[in-house]
């Protein structure tokens, strides 16, 4: 049943016109990933319906080739634009196609950035307190578990404590954060490093946000003798 809805959202996004197909065709086949996406980078803020159109094109360049990675990227490209374009609830749907492409492809990096990037859209929709946001976040996590990538758990950690921050939760912030910070002192490898700093992931604010939850606990504390 979800494979089927996996398809039927693709009908609905990816319409493809017969006359356009046939003259364009040519052009397509010679148009590279880059080209593609410049062309999207060019319309992005002028013409969406062209940014659009080069997005949907790069998506079939990459079906024609059978190149799941790029494929997967297009659908990416066709999810800001629609965001970007106001159009959240086309976005949303592309998000559910990309997170299901992914899955069904083995794609795991692909799958983890799909979890975040949808994560996004619900906290757009109803806000970062809704529980689908942690759901989200937590399958995330999950999936980084299970392939051992450590720095994609650290990154939904924080996703998770941020949840729990802004849901005033501190006592499970500062059991994440904890976790977190002996998580980051276990990566050694100097790309992963990197690829932590990327996300504004290090000890300094690991530790100074652990303080802040801290703080906060004890303020939450000292209110009840005042109330």
């Amino acid at each position: 049943m979800q494979l089927q809805r996996f398809y039927l959202l693709l009908l609905i996004i990816l319409p493809l016109s017969n006359n356009s197909f046939s003259q364009k065709k040519k052009s397509l086949s010679n148009l590279s990933y880059k080209q593609a996406n410049d062309s999207i980078k060019k319309y992005f803020k002028t013409d969406s319906t062209k940014a659009i159109y080069y997005s949907k094109r790069y998506i079939y360049k990459s079906q024609q080739e059978k190149n799941k990675k790029e494929e997967f990227n297009g659908y990416h490209l066709l999810g800001i634009l629609y965001y970007k374009n106001n159009h959240l609830d086309k976005a949303i749907e592309t998000s559910e196609i990309y997170l299901e492409f992914a899955k069904k492809n083995n794609l795991i990096n692909e799958l983890l950035k799909a979890y975040i990037l949808r994560s996004n859209l619900i906290i757009e929709e109803k806000g970062l307190q809704d529980l689908s946001v942690l759901e989200s976040f937590q399958k995330g996590l999950n999936t980084a578990k299970t392939h051992n990538k450590k720095v994609w758990i650290c990154i939904f950690l924080n996703k998770i404590s941020e949840f729990h921050s802004f849901t005033e939760n501190y006592e499970e912030v500062i059991t994440i954060k904890k976790n977190i910070i002996s998580k980051i002192k276990s990566i050694k490898n100097a790309s992963e490093k990197k690829e932590l700093k990327i996300w504004g992931l290090n000890l300094s604010v690991s530790y100074n946000d652990l303080v802040d939850s801290y703080l906060k606990t004890k303020k939450i504390d000292s209110s009840k003798y005042y109330n």
